[in-house]
This record gives structure tokens, C-alpha cells and sequence, in this order.
């Protein structure tokens, strides 16, 4: 063997070594660790992969039995009957609809039958309703551009579809011929009411009022759990749930600063943990940006997936687009009602929420994600909630409330978490001015 050549082998095994220990420096033990750092910057291949279907959801479904009796729910929606029944008919409506007519919105008309509706909380577009489900617009766009709600009412030849845009104040009638079984009758723990149907004056729009059985309602109770905390606070016990963030955890540093905020980093990398139980996670590393909503909202649901401390169901509140850009809002859901922040959380500062959690991306890559590190778990003890709507408005209202009548836009009933990190049944009164909030008990 010639010199050059023993050492060009001697070189090539030199190298093969480095490289070797490079990767044991960063990547470590992979089984232990990177599951939520590669899903930061993991990328779609295309539109349409498993959930982008969940952007087209709505955030609750509200059956309507009719006679003005409605039951709503937050939980479960994918793999409700109802909801598959309404996506093989909204599948069609895209494909082979046929337009009926455009109305001006009429209540009488639209709860006639027995029904189920599909209830949004932002305006939804038709390009991006028929992105998520795979499809083209179709007709739809042929005669709207956004709606609130769907309603789907059976009948025995066909189902009529009326998608309801509640800015423009008219409903767009559609049919489709793929049938669905009628709406049954059921008990349910809560019913609930048109504003509409029953002549309520104080709202600027229909919304559903919730109905205490027996002017009474027995609740399980929540507990609140912190996946983040041992028995208190300490740096040792929230840094393992903090590792994932990381490419490798071994290299990045931690310190308790300022506010006492518990703050994690490496290169490109800073993770906070605040005294409000907000986590706030970080990347700097550039992103070229794609306006690919569908795309994106994917990213963000596989991210959120990939969070081993995201426990709850949660639903889309809204998205935001900022250049390149898109933040989407989730809300988490229990017992089929919303869990409500308190709004010292919605306050200007550097731990504020609007929304339980709130994740930024650019070209499918996470770069913001902020949450409430809390779970929620149904507890075997149960609450009881006896001050009716009525009473709750004019106990959180006061003396405003003739002055605010007509001006109230919606009205919410869920779960309201305390600063003492407890979570009860609270009444929330929404109107351009602000929202009002009354215990239901």
C-alpha cells in the first residue's frame, strides 16, 4: 500500500468519525426527544393531507328539534353520524347542487324543520371551505363568497342546504340528493332557544339561549391540571416537557429572569414560561412565507398534535393573515361547552391570550406558538347553576341594561376559568362595547 494512499483512507476515517459525532452531539437519543421539533419544520407536500379537512369544521353543531328547542354541541364532531351525513351532502352540493334562491335571512323560514347547523365563529370563505374538503367551489361561488352557518334540513327526496351570511343579511338555498336520516327526538342535559323565535329584542342577531331544566342545572365540575408543574414550579420538573422544543435540549440554556419568567434558549430558539401559566415558544430561524392558508392550518393542527401536553379537544376560533404570515386561534372544549379565558388574560402584556392558544406560521414552519398550559378533566363531582339568563343580564348589566339593549351580539354559557385556577359555569354577554360575564350560580 503507497503513503498516499494509507492516507487518503486514514483521511476518509477521519472524517467518517467526525460527521459520526457531530450527529451523536445534536441528535442524541432520538427515541427520548425531537417528536415536537420536527414537527416544527416538517412541510406539507400538498393541499388536502389527513386534517386540513378539520378547517371546514364548524366550531359546535346545533340541532334543531324543533318547536324552538335546540341542543348543542362542542365535542366529538368528527366522528359525530350527523356530521358524516352533512359531509357526503356538502360533497355533493359542491359537485352537483343545484341553486334554489337567495333570501333575506328569515328564522321562521330556516327553523321551521327539524335541522342540524353547522355554526362558524369567523366568516368563512367559500374558496377555502371547498380547499379544505379537496374540492372546487363549484356553484357556491357562483352565488356567495362567505357564510357563518349551514343548515342541512332532510326531507324525503332530498336535503335542502341553506348556507346563512349573516354580514349580508341573506340566505342562499341549495338542494342535494343525497338523503339523510331525519333529525330524532332526544332527552338531552341542556336545551337551548332562538332568540329569534322567541322575540328577544336585545340582540342585534339571533343567537341560542341555554335553558336550565327545572330552572336548574347540575354540571360535572372541571378540574385544572398544570402538565408543566410538579408538586410547585421548579425549573427541573418543566424543563423536561420543555425539551421537545429543542433540536437538542442537552445544548440550550435556562435561566429564571426578570418577573421571574422561567426562559429557555439556544441559537435560534427562546421558550418562556410565565407566571399566568403561559407558554410562549420562539423561532427566529427565516422563512420564505406561503399564503397557503389550507396548507398552513395542516402544519399547525399536526404541530398542536404533536404537543404531548395538548390534551383537550379545541376548535378553530379564527385566523389572522400578516404578510407572509397566518396565525390560527384554537379554543378548548369540554362536556360540550367552551372553556372561557378570563380577561385579565386578554390584557395588553407580554403573557396576554386572545384565545387559549395561538400559533404563527410561514411556509408550513411553526415561528410563534403561545398557549395556556392548563388541562381539563371532568371531575365525578358535580356543580349546580341556577341563575337563568334573565337574571344573569340584569345582574351583569345593571342599571346599563335598557341602554345596551339591541346592542348584544352574542351570548356564550361555558366553563370560565378563575385566577385561582378553578373553572365554573359562567354566562358571557358580548356586545361592540366589551363583554359582560355572570356566574351561573
Amino acid at each position: 500500500m503507497t503513503i498516499n494512499r494509507f492516507k487518503s483512507i486514514a483521511i476518509a476515517a477521519l472524517v467518517f468519525l467526525a460527521i459520526y459525532l457531530t450527529l451523536q452531539l445534536w441528535l442524541g437519543n432520538i427515541a427520548t426527544r425531537n417528536y415536537l421539533y420536527s414537527a416544527i419544520f416538517s412541510r406539507k407536500a400538498s393541499t388536502g393531507s389527513d386534517e386540513s379537512y378539520l378547517f371546514s369544521m364548524p366550531y359546535r353543531l346545533i340541532t334543531n328539534f324543533g318547536s324552538n328547542r335546540f341542543g348543542i354541541d362542542f365535542n366529538g364532531l368528527a366522528s359525530s353520524p350527523a356530521v358524516l351525513e352533512c359531509e357526503v351532502v356538502l360533497d355533493d352540493i359542491l359537485k352537483e347542487g343545484e341553486f334554489v334562491s337567495a333570501s333575506p335571512i328569515n328564522y321562521e323560514r330556516l327553523f321551521k324543520t327539524p335541522s342540524y347547523i353547522y355554526d362558524y365563529s369567523f366568516d368563512m370563505p367559500v374558496e377555502l371551505f371547498a380547499a379544505a374538503l379537496g374540492q372546487k367551489p363549484g356553484i357556491l361561488s357562483s352565488h356567495l363568497k362567505q357564510f357563518n352557518s349551514i343548515i342541512f334540513a332532510p326531507e324525503e327526496h332530498k336535503t335542502r342546504v341553506f348556507f346563512l351570511d349573516e354580514s349580508d343579511e341573506a340566505y342562499y338555498e341549495f338542494i342535494s340528493y343525497e338523503l339523510m336520516l331525519p333529525v330524532k327526538q332526544m332527552t338531552i342535559p341542556l336545551s337551548f332557544e332562538s332568540s329569534e323565535l322567541s322575540n328577544l329584542k336585545m340582540f342585534s342577531e339571533n343567537v341560542f339561549i341555554a335553558k336550565f331544566p327545572f330552572d336548574s342545572y347540575v354540571y360535572p365540575a372541571i378540574k385544572i391540571t398544570n402538565p408543566y408543574m410538579g408538586s410547585d414550579l421548579l425549573m427541573g420538573s418543566m424543563e423536561r416537557k420543555i425539551d421537545p422544543f429543542f433540536s437538542n435540549p442537552s445544548a440550550k440554556l435556562y435561566f429564571i429572569g426578570e418577573n421571574n419568567i422561567y426562559t429557555f434558549i439556544d441559537e435560534n430558539t427562546v421558550v418562556k414560561y410565565f407566571q399566568n401559566d403561559v407558554l410562549d415558544y420562539a423561532n427566529y430561524k427565516s422563512a420564505r412565507g406561503s399564503s397557503n392558508i389550507i396548507e398552513n392550518f395542516d402544519a399547525a393542527i399536526q404541530f398542536l398534535r404533536n404537543d404531548q401536553q395538548v390534551i383537550n379537544e379545541f376548535y378553530l376560533a379564527e385566523y389572522m393573515v400578516e404578510g407572509k404570515y397566518i396565525t390560527f386561534y384554537f379554543d378548548y372544549c369540554i362536556n360540550n361547552l367552551p372553556i372561557i379565558l378570563p380577561d385579565e388574560y386578554k390584557r395588553v402584556g407580554a403573557a396576554t391570550l386572545k384565545h387559549a392558544i395561538e400559533i404563527t406560521l410561514a411556509d408550513e414552519s411553526v415561528s410563534h406558538y403561545r398557549k395556556l398550559a392548563y388541562n381539563f378533566l371532568e371531575d365525578t363531582a358535580t356543580k349546580n347553576a341556577s341563575l337563568g339568563f334573565e337574571d344573569a343580564l340584569r345582574s351583569a348589566a345593571g342599571d346599563q341594561v335598557d341602554a345596551l339593549a339591541g346592542l348584544f351580539s352574542s351570548i356564550d354559557i361555558g366553563y370560565k376559568i378563575d385566577m385561582s385556577k378553578q373553572a365554573y359555569l359562567y354566562w358571557i354577554f358580548k356586545t361592540d362595547r366589551g363583554s359582560l360575564s355572570q356566574k351561573a350560580w
